[in-house]
């Protein structure tokens, strides 16, 4: 899409108030910010590094973890179980930048699909397979 190469400004990192963790990794000519929910509970947005890496796509592209799980274990504002705020707090990551594009993997792709009030807020969204490659399985 776009052949500029990407600039890596130092991973800056904000927190919504109910602690969800947003770093962006990636930022490009465009005006759409996209937002990497990995799979989980317990697997960080660190998975997705090489796919935010190899994406070419026009903005920013921004790591995502919820309160509680990954390395977000001690987020400022989460509430004392937050897990319990799963997934709405989802609304707080879509709200805190302009034009979002969610992009889920596996249980988060589940989660995106899970919050209706997410859809007046996105630019859009994208689901990504639980299998990365298809090399588990044998060639037909």
């Amino acid at each position: 899409m776009n052949a500029s190469p990407p600039s890596k400004p130092g991973m800056t990192e904000s927190f919504t108030p109910s602690g969800v963790r947003l770093r962006r990794r990636v930022t490009r000519p465009g005006t759409l910010n996209w937002l990497l929910l990995p799979g989980g509970p317990g697997l960080g947005s660190e998975s997705l590094d090489e796919l935010a890496d190899a994406l070419d796509v026009p903005g920013s592209v921004w790591m995502v973890d919820l309160p509680g799980d990954g390395s977000n274990i001690d987020a400022p504002g989460a509430p004392a179980n937050p897990h319990d705020a799963w997934p709405g707090v989802l609304v707080e990551a879509a709200r805190a930048v302009p034009r979002p594009v969610f992009v889920g993997h596996s249980t988060g792709g589940m989660y995106l699909l899970s919050v209706p009030e997410l859809e007046p807020l996105l630019a859009g969204v994208a689901l990504v397979s639980s299998a990365p490659e298809p090399g588990w399985r044998a060639r037909s």
